[in-house]
């Protein structure tokens, strides 16, 4: 092909050790609706709908199946304090496998499962909490994390693959390894500094505006259509002369 588009620097490079020889290769995130997630946005609602009032409250987005590796969040829960509740949105299959989880390590009163939220309650779920977690080594972007920054959200998330490039590590979140200890140790270092990172989170994310990203794929568009164009007209040259 003529141009390939890698989500992430990371992925990119993932993409050039299986195929050395692609023609050209841009970095080009999925971009961020800023006007949709923002800074201003309310989450009183939802934090009296989940009982969070009075505690900190960790959010986690996304599909709930067993590669994104949410086992490591909730066991990570028991090292954090008690007024400390874990929110899972979303459904998948590993929602039954999790709740047993939590009930067998006594935590079920603090992890709370939402189950699907609809789009137009996404945003104030993310305005409700005081941290974002993400300890999935499956990612290739997580567009999630970038929500939430957007919405001024401290992140933590695995120091792993795509989610090393998008978080700066002491900036706009913190960084941690695989394990439940690690894991908390961020979390607690985003609740205790969160707000010292909030602007930061924000300012990371956009970055990743979807404008900037539109920007960098006509100009891929453009770069493949040259190679392209140059390849075709060589080829003329070539079958000319025979």
């Amino acid at each position: 092909v003529d141009g390939v588009i890698a989500p992430t620097k990371s992925i990119r490079d993932e993409l050039l050790e299986h195929a050395p020889r692609i023609r050209g290769i841009s970095v080009i995130p999925t971009g961020v609706d800023l006007a949709r997630f923002h800074t201003d946005l309310d989450g009183s609602a939802i934090r009296a709908r989940h009982g969070l009032d009075g505690k900190k409250a960790i959010l986690h987005v996304g599909r709930v199946s067993f590669e994104k590796n949410i086992d490591t969040v909730v066991m990570a829960m028991r090292h954090l304090p008690e007024d400390t509740i874990l929110l899972i949105v979303g459904s998948g299959p590993a929602s039954d496998h999790l709740r047993n989880l939590a009930y067998k390590l006594g935590l079920d009163g603090r992890v709370v499962f939402t189950g699907f939220v609809p789009d137009e309650e996404l945003p104030h779920y993310y305005a409700a909490a005081d941290a974002f977690v993400l300890a999935s080594k499956f990612e290739t972007q997580g567009l999630v994390v970038l929500e939430a920054m957007a919405c001024g959200l401290p992140a933590t998330g695995i120091r792993f693959r795509a989610l090393a490039d998008i978080i700066e590590d002491g900036v706009s979140g913190i960084l941690f390894d695989d394990g439940p200890e690690s894991c908390a140790d961020a979390l607690q270092r985003c609740l205790q500094e969160g707000e010292g990172m909030r602007m930061k989170a924000r300012e990371r994310a956009m970055q990743f505006s979807l404008e900037n990203s539109a920007i960098l794929l006509e100009q891929a568009y453009g770069q493949a259509m040259e190679v392209k164009k140059a390849r075709l007209s060589s080829k003329g040259r070539t079958d000319a002369r025979h």
